[in-house]
């Protein structure tokens, strides 16, 4: 039995979205490019130390600035000026972390039958980005982890958002481009499916309601 069949047991009566990669352009290549110029550090040796201290950013806990002090300091290296080190989360991220218009219209046509909900590790400074593109007005509640002091994978950040619809968790479907995410939401009772395109989507969610 394929996972879309077994998701069918239960009616679906709210869809939760990631923001990057679903929703908004990925950009960390080109973000993971111009840090590691900026910094003279290789990429690879910079994403892992990123992923090892971006807990407390993502949770609201630290400034940007405090974070990339403090990997700077894990790195053994001289940090660059803070104007310098304040571009390097936004400039890249303005310039391609496009919003999937696409998706966008997807979301709002889906609005009409289910609730929708964008759950996402972020930080601030995205957070205002996106805010000030409007994309958050698509949705009937807004989860970022900067804002609520939860991320993924806890249990607690997909609860919030069976609390803020009053739906069951296993009667909504989360969305996102990370397998490790998708893995996290099943553990924790929701339905969730890896986002590979708008079309693949627009079939599963379609499949869900025959």
């Amino acid at each position: 039995m394929d996972h879309v069949a077994i998701m069918k047991k239960t009616k679906i009566e709210g869809i939760i979205f990631d923001l990057g990669g679903v929703l908004v352009e990925d950009f960390g290549r080109q973000f993971l490019d111009n840090a590691s110029r900026k910094l003279k550090v290789p990429a690879t040796k910079l994403k892992k130390v990123i992923q090892q201290e971006e807990a407390a950013l993502q949770k609201g806990k630290e400034t940007s600035l405090e974070f990339w002090r403090r990997v700077c300091g894990q790195l053994k290296i001289e940090c660059p000026l803070d104007k310098v080190l304040e571009t390097l989360w936004t400039r890249p991220y303005r310039k391609h972390a496009r919003i999937k218009k696409d998706m966008l219209k997807l979301v709002k046509k889906l609005r009409e039958q289910y609730k929708v909900v964008v759950l996402s590790n972020t930080i601030k400074e995205h957070s205002k980005i996106n805010g000030e593109r409007g994309i958050f007005d698509y949705f009937d509640a807004v989860l970022l982890s900067n804002e609520i002091g939860l991320r993924k994978p806890e249990k607690k950040f997909f609860q919030e958002a069976s609390k803020k619809l009053s739906i069951s968790p296993d009667r909504l479907l989360f969305v996102d481009d990370e397998m490790r995410w998708v893995k996290a939401a099943r553990k924790h009772g929701l339905r969730a499916i890896l986002f590979k395109s708008k079309e693949s989507l627009e079939e599963t969610v379609s499949k869900l309601r025959r």
